[in-house]
């Protein structure tokens, strides 16, 4: 076949081409601040408050019924219809660190270092997992400059799971995993001898002890209470004898050293 002869552009073509290009670039940006009928192009922020809105209810309904994987699906929905909303973001926290999701957690805390308004929680939560691992000062490097009454925003997911808890408790006294989790809910909530109640309640069970003891040496540092740190020193050594962990030998060696030399106020 025959080639076509390569177009050549002249001068004027080119000229031609540039300033229509020019003028369509200055009519689609004179028609982003002038009234247009093409809304579908601008983001509804109301439909996405709403979607936000459905999908965090959906997840109380599915905690209430004890569905949490069901929750957290509706609070992934959530958070992908609204960015930044902060009570979805803390209530996926809470049920991941409640169910165990620490892989989870261990990518959500970062990100979430930034909301202010649930600082004191992040730094209970940060502080929980380092000393859980034996760290204690990890852990106390992130207590250290707690509020004397640590909280946060209400948040629906939160009371929904503490509501959830509280009746199972009620009907199923002595039952140790609903009592370890409502423990750990009043925790973060700065509940800490409401969480030592809770935990105690159930009976004598050694798993129980740090939980325990990781409330009242938190109560002792935040009121500089002499008293609630001595009795979790107690605690963590009769443990320890039974339990001859390194990482709870640490533990222990690490809180009787703070015991030791910590300035308190009173008794």
């Amino acid at each position: 076949a025959k080639k076509q002869p390569r177009k050549v552009m002249s001068s004027y073509d080119l000229f031609q081409k540039k300033r229509l290009n020019l003028e369509e670039k200055y009519m689609n940006d004179l028609g982003r601040y002038l009234p247009s009928d093409r809304k579908e192009q601008v983001p509804d922020f109301q439909e996405e408050e709403k979607k936000a809105e459905s999908s965090l209810v959906q997840a109380l309904q599915n905690i209430s019924k004890g569905d949490f994987e069901g929750a957290r699906s509706r609070l992934l929905d959530a958070l992908n219809a609204k960015v930044g909303f902060e009570e979805a973001y803390f209530g996926l926290v809470f049920l991941d660190l409640l169910e165990g999701h620490f892989k989870d957690l261990a990518t959500l805390l970062p990100i979430l270092k930034s909301f202010e308004s649930y600082g004191s929680v992040w730094k209970l939560i940060q502080g929980h997992l380092q000393f859980h691992q034996g760290n204690f000062q990890g852990a106390r490097n992130l207590w250290v400059d707690l509020p004397e009454k640590p909280s946060f925003p209400s948040n629906r997911v939160y009371n929904a799971l503490v509501e959830v808890y509280t009746e199972v408790i009620e009907r199923a006294p002595g039952d140790l995993e609903p009592a370890l989790r409502l423990g750990l809910l009043y925790h973060l909530g700065g509940k800490f001898m409401e969480a030592v109640a809770v935990l105690q309640d159930v009976g004598i069970y050694p798993g129980l002890v740090p939980y325990i003891c990781e409330s009242l040496i938190l109560k002792g540092l935040i009121e500089r209470r002499r008293k609630p740190v001595k009795k979790a020193v107690k605690l963590i050594r009769t443990f320890v004898e039974t339990k001859g962990d390194e990482k709870w030998l640490n533990l222990a060696k690490s809180m009787d050293g703070f015991l030791l030399s910590y300035r308190f106020l009173a008794r």
